[in-house]
This record gives C-alpha cells, sequence and structure tokens, in this order.
C-alpha cells in the first residue's frame, strides 16, 4: 500500500513540476469508463485471488516436479477452506 501511495504521489510530483502541451479533448465520459475498469479490476481480483493463486500453483508445482508435503500448513488450512 506504501508503495501505491509513494508512486503516485511521484507521479503527480513529476506532472506538475514538468507540464506539457495536451492537443486533445477527454471528455468527462471518458474518465468514467476508466474508473469503472479499474474498479471491475480491483473487484475481480479481491473475489478470485484465492483461486488465482492455486492456479498458478498447480502449473508451477507440475511443471518443476514437486509435491507439497501433507505437514504443509498453507495446504491443510486450504483443505479445509475448500
Amino acid at each position: 500500500m506504501k508503495f501505491i501511495a509513494r508512486f503516485l504521489f511521484s507521479f503527480v510530483c513529476v506532472m506538475l513540476i514538468a507540464p506539457t502541451p495536451v492537443y486533445a479533448y477527454l471528455d468527462p465520459g471518458t474518465a468514467t469508463v476508466l474508473l469503472q475498469v479499474l474498479a471491475g479490476v480491483a473487484l475481480f481480483l479481491g473475489i478470485f485471488w484465492r483461486l488465482i493463486i492455486r492456479f498458478f500453483k498447480k502449473i508451477f508445482r507440475k511443471l518443476t516436479g514437486k509435491t507439497s508435503t501433507p505437514a504443509d500448513k498453507s495446504d491443510v488450512i486450504n483443505r479445509i477452506e475448500d
């Protein structure tokens, strides 16, 4: 979270220090669509984050040939949640 805040602060500072002319027009509807896309992506990741992580873990386990041990606490917790 701190990284995102620092990045946004740095970005705004750079944009204010070095302004350049923009020869384009963006109507308010464009900003609304961009905000809706960002909100949709954030919501999707928030809901399906665990499924995405499990999917990639399975792929990498198959590629590396490693199997998880039953004594691994995270796997036990994941099995209980399912």
